[in-house]
Parts: structure tokens; C-alpha cells; sequence
């Protein structure tokens, strides 16, 4: 938690933890999930997060609530100068 706040953004690809979490889960585990992702975007970092199939059921309500932003399956971003395309990696599964 400590290295995360000095980063310029945080970018979940899905599949953070090996458990189910969503927005109906009202879990003491999925409400510390919760919480560290406020503390973490109202700390000034900006957390962009990707559905894995762990987490998928993680919506708009969550994000309202942790103040994270959901991304599409796929998205390019800027790092380094160099354009990424990023996503959760079964989405290359065949």
C-alpha cells in the first residue's frame, strides 16, 4: 500500500485476488477492498481498472464507491511515450 501511493497510476488488469468480488458483496474482505482503493485515489492516484473473470461482476457502484475508473476489455495508454494496449490476459485464451 505504501509504494502504491507514490505512483502516477495504478492499472488493474482483473484478477487482483483469487476470490469473487462485486458490487452486492458486502464481505469484510470486499469491504477492505473497498476501502483501500478510496484511500488510494483520494490519496492522488488514479486507479484504472480491467474485468478479469474473478471480478467481473464489479460495476458502477463499486466504482462510484471506490472512486476507480472502469476500462474496456481492451485500452491503449501512453507509458513511457510509447502507446500499450493492455487488457487481462484471458482475452488471448483460444
Amino acid at each position: 500500500r505504501q509504494q502504491a501511493t507514490k505512483a502516477q497510476a495504478l492499472y488493474v488488469l482483473g484478477d487482483l485476488f483469487e476470490a469473487w468480488i462485486g458490487d452486492d458483496d458486502q464481505s469484510p474482505f470486499n469491504q477492505e477492498v473497498k476501502q483501500t482503493f478510496r484511500q488510494l485515489v483520494d490519496s492522488g492516484v488514479p486507479v484504472f481498472f480491467i474485468h478479469g473473470n474473478r471480478d467481473f461482476l464489479i460495476g458502477r457502484r463499486f466504482a462510484r464507491e471506490t472512486g476507480i475508473t472502469l476500462l474496456p476489455e481492451q485500452q491503449v495508454i501512453e507509458l513511457n511515450g510509447e502507446k500499450v494496449l493492455i487488457m487481462h490476459g484471458d482475452s488471448l485464451c483460444t
